[in-house]
């Protein structure tokens, strides 16, 4: 069993791997879409830091204002979390300067924990609600980097081992722009 799941985090590692650079964004105008993807941590799990993943896509309805999924990823050796929830995010100038942009999002979905310790494999699945801001900074017009915090509440009940109802992700992004 412990080696299918290491099929697995390896197989969704690799994935983000090949579409990291695969990240695509508009300008952030009414009707254009952004799609990306992060890399960083998850602090405070079940397991202590997990390695995280992220991927998002978001559909502007106006200037400033976007919909759209963000999936969450959280790997260790024990652990392999997955949360998925639909964002509403706003895209905001910094200072009215055009480079940097200031974001900040809440959302409601679901996540479901995987954990093992020894022989014992305990698993939940809960309502996920993110709540994070970040910031976006273009480099060129094809390029920007993102830093992003999400504060990720939760109600995760694994047994006899540790309850989640709160850990952060940290990512850190590149964005293409065409």
């Amino acid at each position: 069993m412990k080696m299918n799941k290491r099929i697995r985090h390896i197989f969704f590692v690799s994935l983000f791997f090949i579409l990291l650079p695969i990240s695509v964004s508009a300008e952030g105008r009414e009707g254009s879409i952004r799609i990306g993807n992060d890399i960083g941590f998850q602090l405070g799990t079940v397991d202590d830091t997990a390695f995280a993943l992220g991927a998002y896509g978001d559909y502007f309805l106006s200037n400033e204002f976007g919909i759209g999924p963000l999936l969450q990823f959280g790997l260790t050796d024990d652990l392999f979390q997955f949360g998925m929830s639909l964002q509403v995010k706003g895209l905001f100038e910094v200072f009215d300067y055009s480079d940097l942009f200031l974001e900040v999002q809440a959302g409601l979905g679901f996540i479901h924990t995987d954990l093992e310790r020894g022989k014992t494999t305990n698993t939940d699945t809960s309502v996920l609600v993110p709540l994070g801001m970040g910031l976006d900074y273009r480099l060129s017009e094809q390029l920007s980097i993102s830093a992003k915090l999400l504060f990720n509440i939760t109600n995760l009940k694994l047994g006899d081992m540790e309850d989640d109802e709160f850990h952060t992700s940290l990512f850190f992004g590149i964005n293409l722009y065409p």
